[in-house]
């Protein structure tokens, strides 16, 4: 089954403007094939020394395999300020000091709504969206759908418009 995905997934390339796979922590053969084809790897990890070690582990993996530092995006979920404060959890701003990457999004935990959801069969944004984790979630998938529009050369239109000519 493995080389069956990398193939699919190319043929979904055309279908569709992006494709999501939620991968397991396990990196193996077909995971480093979809690492290739992908445009953005979001690695999410929660706020625990464990998390942090295995993170150290993939970074490490990605400058080995010469992948450009912004297609590795860092995402920090089941963050809770309080346990921060108390140095339970291991602060955000750790994780993107060691990581070297400043958190495209930091998700909060409320495990009240995802359970509801969870066990209802419904995602958590169609709850409610206008409030957390369903606001972060949102705001994750904008800023990484705003990180992977194509930079915008300016037109030579443009070029002459701005370009102050000097009369003879």
């Amino acid at each position: 089954p493995t080389p069956k995905v990398p193939l699919l997934v190319e043929k979904l390339r055309g279908m569709f403007d992006y494709i999501v796979l939620d991968m397991s922590s396990r990196i193996d053969e077909m995971a480093l094939a979809l690492f290739d084809m992908a445009s953005r790897i979001l690695l999410v990890l929660n706020p625990t020394l464990p998390a942090l070690k295995n993170g150290l582990a993939t970074m490490s993996l990605m400058d080995s395999l010469e992948y450009p530092e912004e297609k590795t995006q860092l995402v920090l979920n089941r963050v809770t300020p309080d346990l921060e404060r108390s140095k339970v959890a291991i602060a955000v701003n750790i994780f993107e000091q060691k990581l070297r990457r400043k958190a495209l999004a930091i998700i909060p935990m409320d495990e009240k709504k995802v359970l509801f959801a969870v066990n209802r069969g419904i995602s958590v944004i169609a709850k409610d969206r206008n409030q957390s984790p369903a606001r972060d979630l949102i705001a994750m998938a904008d800023a990484l759908i705003e990180h992977l529009k194509p930079k915008q050369e300016p037109s030579a239109t443009s070029q002459q418009l701005s370009t102050p000519v000097k009369p003879p």
